[in-house]
This record gives C-alpha cells, structure tokens and sequence, in this order.
C-alpha cells in the first residue's frame, strides 16, 4: 500500500524542515511496520497472502514470454524484423491472405499489439492491406519483399529456435510445446 505524503508549499521551507523530518520518519516507520508484519490482507470476506502471489501464474508465464521473445528478437534484428513480425509473415506465408481479425486471433494477439507489429510491415512493403468483402473487414496479405524477408529470416529463426531447444533439452521443448498448448486450450474453453 503506497505511503502519500500531503506537504503544501510554503514562501519559507526551511521553517517546516523539522516537520517534513517527522512526517518523513513516521511514514518509514509505517512502512517497515506493514513490510514487517502485513503479509495477509483481508478481501472481500477472505484472507488473501503475499506469499500466495509469489506463484502466480500470469506473472510466470509474461516475464518467460519476454524473455523468449528477447531471445528470438536477438537473431531476427539482423534483417530488421522482431519475432511477432516473423510469425505474422510466416502464418501469411502459409496461409495466405487472411482478414485483420482472423490473423490476429490465430496469432493471440490483441489488436493493439496486432495493430503495433502491422505498421512497420506495412509501411516496409512487406504485407499489404485491402478492403475486405465489406467495409468493415481489412484482409491482409504477404507482399514478394515480405516473402523475400521471411527467406532471410528463417536462418536466424532457425538458428534461435535450435538454441532455445538445446538450452531446454529435447524433452523439456516438447513438453513445454505440450503444456502450453494445453493452457492455450484451457483458456480457449
């Protein structure tokens, strides 16, 4: 719980120095008091701990999405691409032209972040956009150049993928593949 400190400014701070002194010192005390001995939190009719969030889930499983994803962005720099960039043109280059929706639900990714990956393709000539069936629909489409660029690429992914492999060790990547399969299914319904 943060700590707020209410001071109004005055013509004359070096008067109310030894009032700041103690409204500093009482709020370092309440906070070494809570850090000390607030570990629990009484919530909506229940006891939720600290300690309980020290597994978490979402904080698991977004800190090891980073680094993987650092971890692939390091090998694809080399041909100007991050790796949501890669699998928007990889899965466009399989599949084929796809409306904005379709390839960002196949790809989990929400619009924002679709719509942030998107633009330096697009403005690169790697994919192109045009006008769905209907006004409200935008397909999407991997450019000549965006093909070229994925045949660059898929050495250096080639090459982060075999890394990332080796470091985990075969059955560790396979039951990784496995496991997060599994959740994407779980949350899916």
């Amino acid at each position: 719980m943060p700590v707020v400190l209410h001071m109004v400014p005055s013509a004359n701070c070096v008067d109310r120095l030894p009032q700041l002194r103690r409204r500093l010192s009482l709020a370092a005390n309440a906070l070494g008091f809570l850090k000390k001995h607030s570990r629990s939190f009484w919530f909506n009719g229940m006891t939720v701990r600290l300690e309980d969030t020290r597994g978490c889930l979402n904080f698991q499983v977004r800190s090891t999405s980073r680094l993987v994803s650092r971890h692939f962005d390091d090998f694809l720099r080399p041909v100007g691409l991050r790796a949501a960039q890669f699998n928007i043109l990889a899965v466009l280059a399989q599949k084929g032209p796809s409306t904005l929706t379709d390839l960002a639900n196949m790809l989990g990714i929400e619009r924002s972040g679709f719509a942030r990956n998107l633009k330096p393709l697009t403005r690169s000539g790697l994919v192109v956009l045009s006008d769905g069936e209907d006004r409200r629909t935008r397909v999407i489409e991997i450019t000549r150049a965006g093909r070229q660029r994925l045949r660059e690429a898929l050495p250096k992914w080639n090459r982060a993928q075999t890394e990332l492999r080796t470091k985990l060790g075969e059955d560790r990547a396979a039951l990784l593949v496995r496991v997060l399969s599994g959740v994407r299914k779980a949350l899916r319904g």
